[in-house]
């Protein structure tokens, strides 16, 4: 209702500050992460979710600009948008269809891209199109997750620290 108040109703500002409100009360709650946490539920990859974590810890570092996933169904990438990073989050899959549907996925910047033919190609694409998209300054640190070998779904088994490239002199 509050959305559709901010677009077409009488008082969009006041709806607009009203669901920051309720979204800045709603993440100040001390129970909020654990309430995010128990969504994980019982059976889900915990070596997946630990290296989910992982990510999302060292992101926290200034120097970090974004993060990158690597994903073949989508379930690496919402997993991490799960954990609400405050980085951006470029989730770079081989299926149009994955793509789009990742659309919908809160903090996702989605892109299709063909699976890379190793880790030193993955790292490569990663850092370049972050950084063409303006995710990531030169220089800075971009964290990619990704499961080797490509294209294995529920695979996610590897955290690389890597940086954008530097701008060229021209």
């Amino acid at each position: 209702m509050l959305s559709a108040e901010s677009a077409a109703g009488a008082y969009p500002r006041e709806a607009v500050a009203m669901m920051d409100a309720i979204i800045c009360r709603v993440e100040a709650d001390p129970t909020w992460p654990n309430l995010m946490r128990a969504e994980h539920g019982e059976g889900a990859d915990e070596d997946v979710d630990a290296l989910i974590a992982a990510a999302t810890r060292a992101a926290e570092a200034r120097s970090t600009a974004c993060l990158v996933a690597y994903t073949t169904t989508g379930g690496t990438a919402r997993r991490l948008a799960r954990e609400r990073p405050i980085l951006p989050i470029l989730a770079i899959a081989p299926d149009a269809a994955v793509a789009r549907r990742l659309g919908l996925v809160w903090g996702l910047e989605p892109r299709v891209a063909t699976q890379p033919r190793g880790i030193a190609a993955m790292t490569d694409e990663a850092a370049h199109l972050a950084a063409d998209l303006g995710l990531a300054g030169p220089g800075a640190r971009v964290l990619i997750i990704a499961g080797p070998p490509m294209g294995a779904p529920g695979a996610a088994n590897l955290l690389r620290i890597t940086h954008a490239p530097k701008a060229r002199a021209g």
